[in-house]
């Protein structure tokens, strides 16, 4: 249950948006935006096939919202609002290694390393995390 809502927190925090009232300046890169939607689905559609089995420990209002939460058009959505999407706070060359690198290394783990936190231990997955809460 503990690597169940470590899976869901990364899947959060992968489309997590910025609330801070700040205007600060994004980059219009309609490529980048491309490959990062496709990207961000890529990887709840990886966090949605390696968690389904753990689902059925939670309670019925719980797995509704899990399984909302990492819903390819829900991560689409959110992940238009993205720091990683929007190219913000940081060089944008950067931002885009790493969610490349994030994402390559997320697609060789298997179902059983992620549910033991491996994402944990990569260092762009977590260079990510912090891109997505700079600010927050």
């Amino acid at each position: 249950m503990k690597n169940f809502f470590l899976l869901l927190a990364i899947a959060l925090i992968l489309s997590n948006t910025n609330c801070k009232n700040k205007k600060e300046a994004e980059l219009n890169d309609p490529e980048w935006r491309k490959e990062s939607m496709e990207i961000a689905q890529e990887i709840c559609k990886k966090l949605s096939s390696c968690i389904s089995k753990e689902y059925s420990i939670l309670k019925k209002g719980l797995q509704t919202y899990a399984m909302s939460e990492i819903a390819p058009e829900k991560c689409a959505d959110k992940n238009k609002k993205s720091r990683v999407y929007l190219l913000k706070g940081n060089d944008p060359q950067f931002i885009k290694e790493t969610t490349r690198d994030c994402y390559y290394q997320i697609q060789k783990f298997s179902c059983e390393e992620i549910v033991s936190g491996s994402i944990r231990k990569s260092k762009s997955c977590q260079m990510m995390k912090s891109i997505q809460q700079e600010s927050l």
